[in-house]
C-alpha cells in the first residue's frame, strides 16, 4: 500500500539504482542494508532487453537440460475485495504545484498505456479513463494528516469542486491526491507504533475513504525531489503508477482485500517491502512512453518460473536461487545455516547472488556467490544476542545477470 520510490525503505537502491514502490500493513522497521562480500553492478533499477540472459548452448548435447528442484514463486490469492477493472480517475492538484500539468498528463497516458493492460492482466484490470484533472484553486497545506486528507476530498466532492458519479455508485473510482514539495503528510497506520511521515516512511499510499455516504478508494503521492537515483519526476511517475495498480487490485486494503499475500502465510516475502502487486517488485522500473514506471509481480509468470516483475526483459528464460523453506526458526545468538540452491528454466551464463541482510547490521554471509542451475551454496546468518522479538530480522538473496535481478527472501522467526 504504501510506495518506498525515495525512502528506499530496505535500502535496496543500493543494489538496484533506483527506486520504486507500496502495503497492506504497516512497514517493518529495518533500516538501512549494509555492503556485501563484493560491489554489485550498477543501475539495475531499470532493465534493458539486450541485458538480460539467454540460453547458451548445452555442451552435452547428448543430456538434455534439466531445471533444477526449487520452491515455486508464490501466488498473490484474490481474498475477494473488490478491484478497479477499468479505473476511472480523478486527478487533484493545487495551485501552487509547479508539477499540476505534468501529473495530469502523465496520468492520461498510464491509464491508457500497454503498461497498464500488461501488468494488470491476471488481476482483471485493463484501461482506463481520466474523469477530471482538478486544481485546487487554492496553496496546499504545509502538513496535513491522512484524516484531514480523507476529509478534503469528500468535502471537496459536497462543494462540486471534485466530481463523484451521478448514481453515487463509485465502483472503479479512483481519486489521486498530487502535493508539492512543501507539504509534509501524516498517516497514523493502525498496528503500527508511530505515525508516518511522507517522504521518509514512504513515497505514496492508497488507502479508501469510509465515510458516510462515500466509500470510494484513493492515493496520495507526495513530491519528494530527486533521490534514490531518481529525479524528480522519474520519482514521481514511479509511485503514481505503484499507487495506481495496486489501488486497482487491492481497491480497499485494510477493510476488504482482494489481491495481497497474507503476511502470517507469506512473511519472507513481506520483507520486499510488503504484500501487495506492486510490493513485491518494488525498485524494478521500466520506461515506457517517456515515464519510469513500476513493474509489477505477475502469477501468470511466477507460475512459468520466469521474471515475475513485469514488463520483463526476457520473457523466455527464468533464473533464481530457492531455499526448501524461506521462514526459518532460529534463537537470540544462534548461527542459522540455509542450503541455497540455484535454478533456471534453460542453460543461462553463471549469475552473480548478493545478500542484503534486514536489517544491516545482521551478519550473514553465502559461502559463494557464483551461481547456475543446480549450484549449492550455503547461508549463515548470525542472530544478534540481543535480538528484538518483535523485530524482523532475515536476508534478500539478490540474483543479478547483465540488468536482469530476481529475488528470493529469507526470514527469521525468533523462538
Amino acid at each position: 500500500m504504501r510506495s518506498f520510490s525515495h525512502a528506499c525503505f530496505f535500502a535496496l537502491a543500493s543494489l538496484l539504482g533506483g527506486c520504486g514502490a507500496a502495503v497492506s500493513a504497516a512497514p517493518q522497521d529495518a533500516g538501512p542494508v549494509g555492503t556485501t562480500d563484493a560491489e554489485p553492478p550498477a543501475d539495475v533499477g531499470v532493465l534493458a532487453a539486450d541485458d538480460a540472459p539467454t540460453p547458451v548452448a548445452d555442451a552435452a548435447v547428448d543430456t538434455p537440460f534439466v531445471m533444477a528442484d526449487h520452491t515455486p514463486y508464490p501466488s498473490l490469492p484474490n481474498n475477494g475485495g473488490p478491484t478497479l477493472s477499468h479505473v476511472k480517475l480523478v486527478t487533484i492538484t493545487y495551485s501552487d504545484d509547479p508539477n499540476a500539468a505534468s501529473d495530469a498528463t502523465m496520468m492520461q497516458y498510464i491509464v491508457g498505456s500497454d503498461w497498464l493492460t500488461q501488468t494488470g492482466a491476471d488481476y482483471g484490470i485493463g484501461t482506463g479513463m481520466i474523469v477530471q484533472n482538478v486544481v485546487i484553486p487554492t496553496p496546499a497545506p504545509d502538513t496535513i494528516t491522512s484524516t484531514e486528507l480523507e476529509t478534503d476530498i469528500v468535502r471537496e466532492i459536497n462543494a462540486g469542486t471534485v466530481p463523484s458519479p451521478s448514481d453515487g455508485n463509485f465502483a472503479n473510482y479512483l481519486y489521486m491526491v498530487f502535493y508539492p514539495a512543501h507539504t509534509t503528510i501524516t498517516e497514523t497506520v493502525p498496528g503500527y507504533p508511530r505515525p508516518m511521515t511522507s517522504c521518509r516512511s514512504y513515497g505514496g499510499y492508497h488507502d479508501a475513504v469510509d465515510m458516510g455516504a462515500y466509500h470510494f478508494a484513493y492515493a496520495v503521492i507526495p513530491d519528494c525531489g530527486a533521490g534514490g537515483g531518481l529525479t524528480d519526476a522519474d520519482g514521481i511517475s514511479v509511485a503514481a503508477s505503484h499507487e495506481l495498480i495496486e489501488a486497482a487490485s487491492d481497491a480497499l486494503p485494510l477493510s476488504h482485500p482482494a489481491y495481497v499475500l497474507s503476511i502470517a502465510d507469506q512473511p519472507a516475502w513481506n520483507l520486499l517491502s510488503g504484500p501487495e502487486i506492486g510490493d513485491l517488485c518494488d525498485q524494478l522500473n521500466v520506461r515506457r512512453g517517456g515515464y519510469l514506471l513500476q513493474r509489477v509481480w505477475s502469477n501468470s509468470a511466477a507460475a512459468a518460473n520466469l521474471d515475475p516483475c513485469v514488463p520483463a526483459p526476457n520473457t523466455t528464460v527464468g533464473f533464481n536461487v530457492s531455499t526448501s523453506d524461506n521462514v526459518i526458526q532460529g534463537s537470540a545468538g544462534q548461527s542459522v545455516t540455509v542450503d541455497v540452491w540455484g535454478w533456471s528454466t534453460a542453460p543461462v551464463p553463471n549469475w552473480q547472488v548478493y545478500v542484503m541482510p534486514m536489517p544491516y547490521t545482521l551478519s550473514a554471509n553465502l559461502d559463494h556467490q557464483t551461481m547456475n542451475n543446480g549450484v549449492h551454496a550455503t547461508l549463515t546468518i548470525d542472530i544478534p544476542t540481543n535480538a528484538n522479538p518483535f523485530r524482523p530480522y532475515g536476508v534478500v538473496l539478490l540474483s543479478t545477470h547483465g540488468n536482469q535481478t530476481a529475488s528470493w527472501p529469507v526470514s527469521i522467526t525468533l523462538q
